[in-house]
């Protein structure tokens, strides 16, 4: 069985390369002249994930005990060992949708001149729907994290 303080840290790394991704998925959106309102709930959407993501990154940064800042029924020292490997599988699969809604964005954003950026509409057309489905995978994955870590807001 791992330690706690090998699995903080995994957490912790998970967690902090899905904030740099939606940091720069929020700074690539403010710069586009002309986004649509599905490029600004996209926005909202990453937002919110952030939110949640930097109270994980908080409380276990604070070296509370995982049980608590899992939400976990206590199985031993550590908790169940599966919910704790689902928790780290449900980070680096919002990390790898992060990642992948950081792409099409960056595949449909063009320079229009060196200091602004604006969307190439036909290929916004193409990569329009993978974008909602991506949306939809993250909504849902905000939900789970806050759930399993409700209780880091005790």
């Amino acid at each position: 069985m791992a330690d706690p303080l090998s699995i903080a840290a995994s957490l912790i790394a998970v967690v902090g390369a899905a904030i740099a991704v939606s940091d720069s998925i929020l700074s690539l959106i403010h710069q586009v002249t002309n986004a649509p309102n599905e490029v600004m709930n996209v926005h909202n959407d990453i937002t919110d994930v952030r939110l949640v993501l930097c109270n994980v990154e908080a409380n276990t940064a604070k070296g509370r005990s995982l049980e608590q800042t899992l939400a976990m029924a206590e199985d031993g020292p550590l908790g169940n060992p599966q919910d704790i490997a689902k928790v780290e599988l449900l980070l680096r699969r919002t990390e790898l949708t992060l990642t992948e809604i950081d792409y099409i964005l960056r595949t449909v954003i063009k320079a229009k001149s060196p200091n602004e950026l604006t969307l190439h509409q036909r290929a916004w057309l193409l990569n329009r729907s993978k974008l909602r489905v991506l949306r939809d995978e993250l909504r849902g994955l905000k939900i789970s994290l806050a759930v399993h870590f409700s209780a880091s807001s005790r």
